[in-house]
Formats: C-alpha cells, structure tokens, sequence
C-alpha cells in the first residue's frame, strides 16, 4: 500500500468539540440538546468514527457554588441532574444499526433514522435547530424515508423542548 493511503485504515475522531471554551446560560438548555443531536447527526453522516464533548460533569472543583444550573460545559450538572443534551444523546443511543436514507422537507430541520435487524421498529432522531435564532419557532416538515417497509407505522413520541424531557427549565 502506497504510504500516502495509510490513512484510509486509522480511525477518524473528534476530541473536545463544543461550541465555545466558556460557560454560557444556553448550555444548560434545549437549545444545546439540540445543537449536539445536530453536530451527532453530521458526524455519523461524515463517518467519524468518534468525538467528544469537552466535559461530562460540569467542573467538579470550581469555587463557583452558585446555582445548581451554571452555564457550564458538561453534560451533567455538578449535583449529578443531566442536563437537557445529556438525554438527547440517550435519545441519538436508540438509533438502530440500518440507517435508512431520508430527506427532509426544510432547513434547519435535519434527521437520521434508522430500523432494527427485524424490520419492526424505526427509529427517527428530528433536530430543529437553527444557530442563527435562539428563539422558539414552529415550522411544518416532511420526510421521505427511503427503505421504509410497508405497513402502519405507531409513533412513540418523546420531545427535548422547554416543556419536555428538560430538567433545566423544570429546575428553572
């Protein structure tokens, strides 16, 4: 193999990714369990093998003993209470191993979805973020999934909103 293709067998990662180095109030909202289940989404569609988030646990020793929801990086808040993308990542680990090709009707609307070896459940992952608004909005969407078997589909919804699966604004 010539030496330029070595490359090509070493797995890609990400380490540390995140959208700033500092503590911000969105961290602890809906709108980062948005923009990581987006990010998750480009890289399983970019074939990065793995990535990172910066922190799971806020920072464990800081002084800063203030509000149990501080703006801080991790995943989990110091007290252990997981913070809203924490529970969009639980929601990205349900995807099963067939993904199936999609397109979505609109941006900033972005999905994956994915069924299971028996063909019984479809699992789709629907993030509507856009990083140009930090504001609610509502907006109609379709999706064509591609490979889809045929028959009446039964959804179980389960949503990360301000009203939804979102322990920061139930702390709030």
């Amino acid at each position: 193999m010539p030496r330029e293709s070595y490359h090509l067998l070493l797995p890609l990662l990400i380490t540390a990714y995140k959208a700033l180095s500092g503590s911000a109030p969105f961290l602890d909202t809906e709108y980062n369990a948005a923009y990581m289940a987006q990010a998750a989404i480009k890289f399983m569609r970019h074939r990065i093998d793995r990535a990172y988030a910066f922190l799971v646990v806020d920072y464990l020793f800081s002084k800063n003993h203030g509000p149990m929801f501080n703006g801080f990086l991790g995943m989990v808040t110091k007290a252990g209470i997981p913070k809203p993308w924490y529970t969009s990542f639980l929601l990205l680990n349900e995807l099963d191993e067939n993904e199936l090709a999609l397109t979505v009707s609109n941006e900033p609307v972005d999905a994956v979805a994915a069924r299971n070896q028996q063909g019984t459940r479809i699992t789709i992952i629907l993030v509507n973020f856009d990083e140009r608004a930090y504001a609610d909005y509502v907006t109609d969407t379709t999706l064509l999934i591609d490979g889809l078997p045929e028959g009446r589909w039964r959804p179980t919804i389960r949503r990360i909103d301000k009203w939804h699966n979102n322990s920061f604004r139930a702390w709030e």
